[in-house]
């Protein structure tokens, strides 16, 4: 990892009051495509504005901190601008869109009092985007309180994809509620009271706009927003006190000096920048604790969609490994209540695994006083010395990964045990994946063996939800422009099997997902006899298809209506595209992102009917192209081998 700090020059004044109390700065990204305007008004309020390419994008909104001693929203006197920093860096991730990352932003650190305290507003500004963050520098072991953060977003007039922040719930909030698909900017929630969650997709004036956040630290909560009117303006709000059973304090606390979560807004003139962007793991908190050579992202075979009893059996077990083993898959996991095991034990298992040359992933629920949850095992995460005793029979049991689920909140409390086991399952080198649990915050690089996160209304709602059916389609073609933009998301992908609410999609749709949605850890939904009976294409391509991708581009598409995706591995390429209209989709892929040379093409589509699959084969090179119609609600994928 290089990361690298110059400095670069001054930062354009907008104006300077002659009482030195009025300030406006201009802060520009690098190629000067992005402007932001920092305000500091006379009576002591800061605020900012977002402008691309000459058109605003957020409007002038305001900024601050409440903190229990002092009061970091208004009255502030402004001390210094430091000089700007440009901002070179490059790292290398275990999963994500792309492994090898690079930046390039002009960083902004402004200073302010209030009364005798001190505050910094700290700003990124790059080509893809912007984001800033509130620090208190002094050194206190004292223990302070945050009462309210100011920070909004005023957004002019245009569409947005917004999932409502969900009712805390034993279960929620977990991020699994339902996009709205391209409604008006200013829409309220439909849960008025809890308003709307992270990532949110702006189209504004035919440019695009992700809000979200990032780096958010143990002893700082997560965000979501609410808006009090249809003027646009969205508020960060803190989570709700009745979330993780009323455990913790909605209201962070803790000694300084203290930094909050980066508040990122990504900008592009197209939706390609917005897929494309790593502007959260930018900002993210470098990778220092050690070697992560053992990190391995890898696909998974999972018994729990296609018979959730199943993990307590250890011959179905047996059967799943056995599907790993055929298909060159690395892990099996074992989820929930495998302590209860009958017809063996999870050694057992463990050990017949082993002798088939497949690793294991075990399920555990988070809990704790946080949820009533009773599937099994838990409390062996929650308390600091049974997590350590856990970690410690993992490790001598050769087990890989943990599935952690069922946080439930975005209270401080929850993001240090999400953190606290990161840092255990570290030391003890094993690989991590969350459910039931917050929004992805770059945490992945930072902790690269957290491989993945679920925050997303996955497959499994055709299990519990008579609606997921009808809306699945769609929002498979929106989380691409969405939640996977920041950061891995175990959507469980690829289940052909109709569940108690058979699915609307095709079946080279459901395919397609295994291409489309990012992953380090990937957990194919079906049963086994399910994958062994697939003709030989699709097993084919599930048998090759990687889960780590050294590139990641969007082709073409607009959320909630249909997408083309392509990702490179080594030399190989593979393409995803999904239709959630209930039309037929003529798609024409321009190849000329290949190398030189001829590529060997198998390409899977819509068959007749939408449960078959029509496959062909033939060569192709950078100058072909490759037409294809999907079915209503079809899709397609191709794998493109040097």
């Amino acid at each position: 990892m290089k990361r690298t700090f110059v400095v670069t020059g001054i930062i354009v004044l907008l104006f300077a009051g002659c009482t030195g109390k009025k300030h406006g700065w201009k802060l520009y990204s690098p190629d000067s495509s992005l402007c932001v305007e920092f305000l500091h008004t006379g009576e002591g309020t800061l605020s900012y504005r977002a402008i691309l390419h000459n058109d605003t994008m957020i409007h002038l909104s305001p900024m601050g901190i409440v903190r229990n001693d002092a009061d970091f929203s208004g009255n502030l006197s402004f001390v210094q601008a430091d000089p700007v920093k440009h901002i070179d860096q490059s790292y290398v991730m275990k999963s994500g869109k792309k492994l090898k990352c690079s930046s390039h932003a002009n960083g902004y650190t402004f200073h302010f009092r209030s009364g005798s305290k001190k505050m910094c507003v700290e700003f990124y500004v790059a080509n893809d985007g912007m984001a800033f963050r509130y620090l208190f520098p002094e050194k206190d072991t004292a223990r302070y309180v945050i009462t309210k953060e100011c920070t909004a977003f005023s957004i002019p007039s245009g569409k947005a994809w917004m999932a409502p922040y969900d009712k805390p719930t034993q279960w929620s909030p977990a991020y699994e509620t339902v996009y709205q698909n391209g409604i008006p900017v200013g829409t309220p929630s439909p849960y008025r009271e809890e308003g709307w969650a992270f990532p949110m997709l702006f189209e504004i004036n035919k440019k695009w706009m992700l809000i979200t956040e990032s780096n958010t630290p143990e002893n700082y909560f997560a965000a979501h927003v609410n808006n009090d009117s249809a003027s646009g303006i969205y508020y960060v709000c803190m989570p709700l006190a009745a979330e993780a059973a009323g455990l913790g304090t909605p209201e962070p606390v803790s000694s300084l000096p203290w930094t909050t979560s980066w508040r990122v807004i990504i900008l592009s003139p197209s939706l390609k920048g917005i897929f494309e962007s790593t502007l959260v793991t930018d900002v993210a908190d470098p990778c220092t604790e050690g070697d992560f050579s053992w990190v391995r992202p890898g696909r998974v075979a999972w018994s729990w969609w296609s018979d959730p009893g199943s993990p307590r059996q250890y011959s179905t077990q047996k059967e799943f490994i056995d599907l790993a083993h055929e298909m060159g898959w690395e892990y099996v996991l074992v989820d929930a209540n495998w302590n209860r095991m009958e017809g063996g034990t999870i050694e057992d298992v463990i050990r017949y695994a082993a002798e088939k040359g497949i690793n294991v992933w075990l399920w555990y629920n988070s809990g704790g006083p946080h949820n009533p949850v009773t599937e099994a095992p838990r409390d062996r995460m929650y308390d600091a010395s049974a997590r350590e005793k856990e970690m410690q029979w993992l490790s001598q049991q050769g087990v890989k990964g943990i599935k952690v689920d069922f946080f439930g909140s975005d209270k401080q409390i929850l993001n240090k045990l999400s953190l606290d086991i990161l840092r255990d399952a570290a030391r003890h080198k094993i690989m991590v994946n969350f459910h039931g649990c917050t929004l992805p915050k770059g945490w992945s690089r930072t902790w690269p063996h957290l491989l993945g996160m679920e925050a997303v209304k996955g497959e499994e709602c055709y299990m519990f939800d008579s609606l997921y059916p009808s809306r699945a389609p769609y929002l498979n073609t929106i989380y691409p422009f969405t939640r996977n933009v920041v950061g891995p998301m175990d959507i469980t992908p690829v289940g052909f099997t109709f569940q108690r609410y058979p699915h609307q999609t095709t079946f080279a749709h459901e395919l397609a997902l295994a291409v489309v949605c990012e992953s380090g850890v990937v957990h194919f939904a079906d049963a086994a006899k399910v994958y062994r009976r697939l003709p030989a294409g699709p097993k084919e391509f599930l048998k090759a298809i990687p889960v780590a991708w050294d590139n990641s581009i969007l082709l073409e598409g607009y959320p909630g209506e249909y997408i083309v995706v392509a990702r490179k591995k080594d030399q190989d390429w593979y393409i995803g595209a999904l239709n959630s209209t209930d039309k037929k989709k003529e798609i024409t892929i321009v190849l000329d992102f290949l190398g030189a040379g001829t590529y060997n093409a198998l390409v899977i589509n819509d068959g007749e009917k939408t449960s078959s699959f029509a496959s062909y084969r033939q060569t192709v090179t950078a100058s072909d192209t490759l037409r294809q119609t999907m079915l209503p609600r079809g899709g397609f994928a191709i794998q493109i081998l040097r």
